[in-house]
This record gives C-alpha cells, sequence and structure tokens, in this order.
C-alpha cells in the first residue's frame, strides 16, 4: 500500500476500506515483493543547492595570495573574474557596477584589477546572443561574500539540520527507474551495434531484442534485496516491515538512516543537536554502533512538497521587489537596500525589507500562501531569503505568540484538526531555512 494519488484507495472512506479488507489507519508506502510488504527507510543528504546534477562542471570564486580567481572543472586554468563579467554582461564598464565601492571592497579587489592589467586581457567581446546579467551579478555577491569573510573565525556546524534534506521513497523509487531505464537503452545499443553492421536478409527489427521484464525485475530485486544501486551502492535501503503491532509499522515509517558507516567512531552524527527539536525524536534510537546514526521523525513532523515558483514570484513583485534586471550597479549598491533571494536565485532588491517580511508572514498565517513557505533576513550580509521546498524537508510546530500572550486557546486544542487550526490563524508550521544561522530562524 503506497498510499498513492494513482491508487485505488484514494478518496476512500473508513467503510470503504473496511470493505476492500484494508485498514484505514495504515500509512502507506510500503511495497509487495516476493509474498513481503518491504518499507523503503527515509535517509538524510546533504542540501545540494547548485546545478551540477545537470552538468558535470563546477565553479568556485576563492582568494589565492590576495588576487581573486574563478576555479571551474571544465577550465584547465583558474581565471579572474574581470574577463568574465565583461563577457557575461553586455554593458558593464566600472567597478561599481561589479562590487561596491566601499574601501575595503576595492582594496581588496584592486590586486585582481592589477593583474588584469599587467596581462592585458580586458576584453570586450561580450555574448549578446544571452541574457547573463543575473549571473554577473551573482558572481559580483559571491566576490563580496568572500571579501566579507576575510578575517572571520565564526563557528560552523556541520551536522546542523538546516544543511540537510530527506530522500523519501518516491525519489529513491524515481532514481532507481531511471538507472534502470538507462540500463535498458545501453543494452539496446550494444545489441543494434552488434548486428547491424552485419550483412543480414531480413530488417532488423529492434522491438524483438527487447526485454518487457527487465525494469520490472530490476526494481523487484532491488526492493527484496535492499541493495540499491544508484550513484553508489547502497545496502540496507529497504527492510521487511513489521506487521506484529500497528506501533512497530508506524515506526519503521517513520524511521531515518544516515549515510555514515557504523564504524566510525565520531561522536558529532551520533550527537544531539539543538537545531533537530521537534523534527526528530531525542530517545528513540537503537543500541550498539547504530546508536544516534539512526533516528525518527517527531509526531508532529510535516514533511515538505513541491510548489510553485511563479505565484510568489508575483506577489514579491507587487509588494516592491524591484527586477534586477531592471538596475544598474550603483541601485544594486545601495547601502539601504536588501537582496532579495527565491531558492538561492537573486530576485531582485527590496528597499523595505521589514514590510515584505511582515506582509508574507501574514499573508502566509491567513491562509493565502502555502505554510512551507519560508522568508528571513540575514542582516550581516544585507539579504532576504525566500524559501519555496522543492526537495523534503522537515517542519516543526511554532505557536504564535502576540504581546507576550500565545495565540493558542483551549478551543484550539480542542480542535485538534490541523485544517481547522489554520483559519483562526494560531498555529502554523515553520522549516528552518537553509544556510542561515539559527538566531535568524524566530518568526514567532
Amino acid at each position: 500500500m503506497l498510499r498513492s494519488s494513482n491508487c485505488v484507495l484514494t478518496g476512500k472512506t473508513a467503510m470503504e476500506y473496511s470493505k476492500l479488507n484494508e485498514c484505514p489507519l495504515d500509512p502507506g508506502r510500503q511495497n509487495l515483493a516476493e509474498h513481503l510488504t518491504w518499507g523503503p527507510l527515509c535517509s538524510w543528504r546533504a542540501a545540494c543547492s547548485t546545478s551540477t546534477h545537470k552538468k558535470k562542471s563546477r565553479t568556485n570564486t576563492i582568494v589565492k595570495q590576495g588576487r581573486f580567481y574563478l576555479d571551474d572543472s571544465s577550465i584547465c586554468q583558474r581565471t579572474p573574474p574581470l574577463p568574465i563579467y565583461s563577457r557575461l554582461w553586455v554593458g558593464v564598464e566600472s567597478d561599481q557596477q561589479m562590487i561596491r565601492t566601499e574601501e575595503h571592497f576595492m582594496a581588496n579587489f584592486s590586486p585582481s584589477l592589477e593583474e588584469c592589467q599587467k596581462a592585458q586581457i580586458f576584453t570586450q567581446i561580450q555574448v549578446k546572443e544571452y541574457n547573463f546579467r543575473a549571473k554577473c551579478i551573482y558572481l559580483a555577491v559571491m566576490v563580496r561574500r568572500v571579501i566579507l569573510a576575510q578575517g572571520e573565525n565564526k563557528v560552523d556546524d556541520r551536522d546542523y539540520y538546516g544543511n540537510k534534506r530527506l530522500e523519501l521513497a518516491g525519489q529513491l523509487l524515481s532514481l532507481l527507474f531511471v538507472d534502470l531505464f538507462k540500463k535498458f537503452n545501453s543494452e539496446l545499443k550494444k545489441i543494434s551495434d552488434q548486428i547491424i553492421p552485419k550483412q543480414r536478409a531480413a530488417q532488423f527489427d529492434i522491438v524483438k531484442h527487447m526485454r518487457q521484464d527487465q525494469i520490472t525485475n530490476g526494481m523487484v530485486n532491488a526492493i527484496s534485496t535492499g541493495n540499491w544501486s544508484l550513484k553508489m551502492d547502497r545496502q540496507g535501503v529497504t527492510q521487511v516491515l513489521s506487521r506484529l503491532a500497528f506501533i512497530s509499522a508506524l515506526g519503521m515509517m517513520t524511521r531515518i538512516s544516515s549515510q555514515l558507516e557504523k564504524t566510525r567512531k565520531v561522536s558529532g552524527p551520533r550527537s544531539l543537536q539543538p537545531s533537530q527539536w521537534g523534527m526528530l525524536c531525542p530517545s528513540d534510537t537503537p543500541e550498539g554502533e547504530a546508536c544516534g546514526l539512526v533516528k525518527n521523525l517527531a509526531l508532529m513532523t510535516h514533511i515538505t512538497t513541491d510548489m510553485e515558483d511563479g505565484p510568489i514570484i508575483k506577489l514579491a513583485f507587487n509588494l516592491g521587489v524591484e527586477d534586477v534586471h531592471l538596475l544598474c550597479g550603483e541601485e544594486l549598491s545601495y547601502p539601504s537596500v536588501f537582496l532579495v533571494f527565491l531558492n538561492g536565485n537573486i530576485l531582485g532588491v527590496i528597499r523595505d525589507h521589514q514590510r515584505l517580511v511582515y506582509t508574507f508572514r501574514l499573508m502566509r498565517r491567513a491562509g493565502f500562501i502555502n505554510e512551507f513557505v519560508s522568508i528571513s533576513t540575514n542582516l550581516t550580509d544585507r539579504c532576504l531569503h525566500l524559501l519555496r521546498r522543492g526537495t523534503p524537508l522537515q517542519t516543526r510546530p511554532y505557536i504564535i505568540v502576540k504581546k507576550g500572550q500565545p495565540m493558542v486557546k483551549n478551543k484550539h486544542i480542542k480542535g485538534y484538526r490541523y485544517d481547522w487550526l489554520q483559519p483562526e490563524e494560531a498555529y502554523r508550521h515553520s522549516d528552518v531555512p537553509a544556510g542561515l544561522p539559527p538566531e535568524a530562524h524566530g518568526e514567532v
């Protein structure tokens, strides 16, 4: 029972479930293979905000001997950023359009300008067929971030849960299907390359060489054995679901495993993390070598789902966000403006960021915006982050407090249904914004 939208049990009542010999309290997400019920386990992975999964290239902004370089995997030599600016952005002419004109920015960026001047690589050949202005602005933001980060020794925690994502059963099954489908196509190509060059009287028919059970057998074998080959060999992805009691089945459905090896004697991933409060159960973990690496979701945890960007972008522009493509370098460097990011991409700038944050939260609590859209402010970098979760992330409940009084009353506790509480604006779910300090997460 997968609880899929394509299942025949979708939309059935409790009475109809009993007529079909199904349990209405079944949490779903299990598969039948070889007359046994198998349940895939969720697993942690690091949050990825780049697009390297589509293009096998990676670009980093690095500092070497006081000079800034772009290190790209597709280029054999490190490149100063100035030629990249002039190629990406048609019309870039001054330093102010690349970085700010404050003294500490220019003092750190001047060695890179001097190197370009000595090498005489000031190019004026722009790429006019494509609009790379947003990329150029993003590159300038990265250089400014590197300049601001120099000399600061801030403590960072790699086990912080805002930088992690979940791999659910749907994602794992889709990756498994793609892997098997690619294998199916490669075998057909190999057969056709062997037969087509030969002289034959009959015409070659590729349909005769198709194995209709190859993908099915591959998925059944992976689910029944638990050994999956998805970019890396994983073992124990699926386990036999215990049906001895309802709580045992529910406990397995909420179990989360880590990618770390159980034999590694490290305390960081095993210890309790303050950011896991309300998301993971602090005490429900096995004993022995898997202690702290296998955890369970809390009872009030929600998993975010995907949503569209269009309505959020339109609302942001209506609330005063200025499009980044309509601004010059001077307007981007005003001390009073904040850069607005949507899922890591630059959307524009806002002059009154407090009004935007207040309006977004007010509309979210009223139900006009999805409850999983997060908004937070980073005063250090003068940025405002709008996060629409396209990847599964855990969320925890927060109680809204106004003037020192909680908005949740006894009448709300009696109406325990979540759909009933949302119109009362007294209860909401808020996720932890990725890549932001914990003090920027308080929105109550």
